[in-house]
């Protein structure tokens, strides 16, 4: 697994969540034995993981295994385990800014960008989708508060090696 400063790049990212204050849902997949045994020094009341069978189906899949282990009534984030420049403070952020808007999104030079902020609604919305949906897709029918941001954190995701 791509490493960032010492630790794989899902466990500075699992990091960045936790130390956030944040509960925290990984969804695994491909070689989920191996996420599990990297994650396991973080087990704890935030940290939840769950297998995507389905993970092949691509990853609004992995969004609706995600949503199932979410509390009810509770906003929540929707964040990529590849971005290893989000930290605690980006999180932090957005909830300070989500106000009354159904969903909260980053910008960063008029790119869309993660972790993407959502009503407690949207649990039940995510969760009547196939397994073929796209986040994009679905936010696109709804008020989606974009803020612009002057950090590359938000856009910024490694999606092969070369990228590190």
């Amino acid at each position: 697994m791509p490493s960032w400063r010492g630790e794989t790049i899902i466990q500075h990212a699992v990091r960045a969540s936790l130390d956030a204050g944040l509960e925290t849902i990984v969804v695994t997949g491909f070689k989920h034995e191996q996420v599990e045994a990297l994650l396991a020094p973080f087990q704890g009341d935030t940290l939840h993981l769950a297998f995507n069978p389905d993970f092949s189906q691509g990853q609004g899949s992995s969004t609706l295994c995600g949503a199932n282990v979410l509390k009810e009534g509770e906003p929540f984030l929707i964040s990529l385990a590849d971005m290893p420049l989000i930290e605690k403070n980006h999180y932090q952020w957005l909830i300070k800014r989500f106000g009354k808007a159904e969903a909260l999104r980053p910008s960063f030079k008029g790119k869309p960008g993660h972790p993407v902020l959502l009503k407690p609604k949207f649990k039940h919305i995510i969760l009547q989708q196939t397994p073929m949906f796209t986040m994009k897709e679905l936010l696109s029918s709804y008020l989606l508060k974009t803020c612009s941001v002057d950090d590359e954190a938000y856009v910024c995701d490694i999606d092969t090696l070369q990228a590190i």
